[in-house]
């Protein structure tokens, strides 16, 4: 899975997100072994305190690579055994899932790492054999 960052609602000098490793799940189990993603935030604030919240979601399936037509709903993915997909807004972002939150203070450099456990589960067991790929994005909102 690649995983993407995108500030939200921010006045930042700088914002630097990352997470590691690139997520990669064997569908041998199901659910599959979850995985730690170390998701570090870095940022230098403009404004007055701020709460810092940090976001995850999927917008679209997995999707095989090849000819093959079939998809993991986004729903499978689950983040801290929750489905990715969180029936709420967080971060501004309809059906996000928040992995942290923390305090900003005014002109000073701050950071936070998170690290949520991602899986897939409940995929259906008549996929195609293929390599899936999809899009986790990273969001930090402010407020």
């Amino acid at each position: 899975m690649l995983v993407m960052a995108t500030p939200a609602y921010a006045q930042f000098q700088y914002l630097r997100i990352s997470a590691t490793p690139m997520a990669s799940f064997s569908l041998n189990a199901n659910p599959t072994a979850p995985q730690t993603l170390t998701v570090f935030s870095e940022w230098g604030w403009l404004s007055g305190d701020s709460t810092v919240n940090v976001c995850v979601s999927m917008t679209a399936p997995l999707r095989g690579t090849g000819t093959n037509t079939d998809t993991i709903p986004q729903a499978n993915v689950q983040v801290n055994n929750l489905s990715i997909v969180s029936g709420s807004t967080k971060c501004g972002i309809v059906n996000a899932t928040q992995i942290g939150s923390g305090t900003m203070s005014t002109f000073l450099p701050g950071n936070r790492t998170d690290t949520p456990s991602i899986r897939i589960s409940g995929y259906s067991s008549t996929l195609a054999p293929d390599t899936y790929t999809g899009t986790i994005t990273l969001y930090v909102l402010t407020f």
